[in-house]
């Protein structure tokens, strides 16, 4: 695959005048999304439930509404609340959501190992007041951080692959499989509509309903460019087979994909 199948400039600048065309549903759906997902967090005892139950389907459907915008699929409101009407697509949600959580904590623990390991020998030898613990512990943390986001970018697809009817272990298998050998170019572009969302929280916070859903839209055309040119087309028209089936042939290829179809989000 070539870096120039997807890019930060083509992801802003498709994702901006899509943002643009559908503002009004794109920042409604989002502001409904965040209101819900704050108030059943607030609920009581079963508000983690609640965040489970109720905030993962949401979230699934939000994905779903986005890349319908991008894809200009007739989205509308109601693709938001959609998977409460569909039992399995209810569970499944529900299903990618805590998979996904549970391969974060995994993973969050096994990066941890080695900085920690490293930070109680230098705590045992040279005690907590030693410049040089504390030098540690701030490389370690670097060191965790880098490890962890290393190691998670592979999961960046899940939820986009998720919304296009693949399950839980097939969402996470195709988004590994589409992410390897692409993960810090993938992490740049993630870092600066990262940034982009910062800016709209440090605008009183209200412009975060600007900037996140423009971002939203923007790592939609991302995944359809990597899509697009990671997958030929027999393996985009299989990408919604069950966990039974194997990956197609010709899907787990090499990095080297100087073959691939040309990208566009627009025909």
């Amino acid at each position: 695959m070539q870096t120039e199948d997807f890019s930060l400039q083509r992801s802003f600048s498709q994702g901006w005048e899509i943002f643009k065309d559908n503002i009004g549903l794109a920042i409604g759906a989002f502001a409904i999304y965040q209101l819900i997902t704050v108030v059943i967090g607030y609920i009581p005892v079963v508000g983690i439930f609640a965040q489970i139950l109720v905030g993962l389907p949401l979230a699934g459907g939000l994905y779903t509404l986005f890349l319908r915008i991008v894809k200009k699929e007739n989205p509308e409101l109601g693709i938001l609340f959609s998977n409460f009407s569909n039992g399995n697509n209810w569970s499944r949600w529900i299903g990618i959501g805590m998979l996904l959580v549970f391969y974060m904590i995994v993973a969050g623990i096994l990066c941890a190992i080695v900085p920690g390991v490293l930070i109680l020998i230098t705590y045992f030898a040279l005690g907590s007041d030693s410049p040089l613990f504390i030098a540690t512990i701030a490389l370690m943390s670097i060191a965790f951080l880098v490890a962890l986001v290393a190691v998670t970018m592979r999961w960046l697809m899940v939820y986009f692959v998720g919304a296009e009817g693949v399950t839980a272990r097939r969402a996470i298998a195709i988004s590994e499989e589409m992410t390897r050998g692409i993960r810090p170019q993938l992490f740049w572009i993630m870092f600066v509509l990262g940034l982009v969302q910062l800016a709209g929280i440090l605008a009183l916070g209200i412009g975060y309903f600007f900037t996140a859903p423009l971002a939203l839209c923007c790592t939609c055309v991302l995944y359809l460019d990597v899509k697009r040119s990671r997958m030929p087309e027999e393996v985009q028209g299989a990408c919604c087979a069950t966990d039974t089936e194997p990956l197609p042939h010709g899907y787990d290829q090499s990095d080297d994909d100087s073959g691939a179809p040309e990208s566009s989000i627009e025909s």
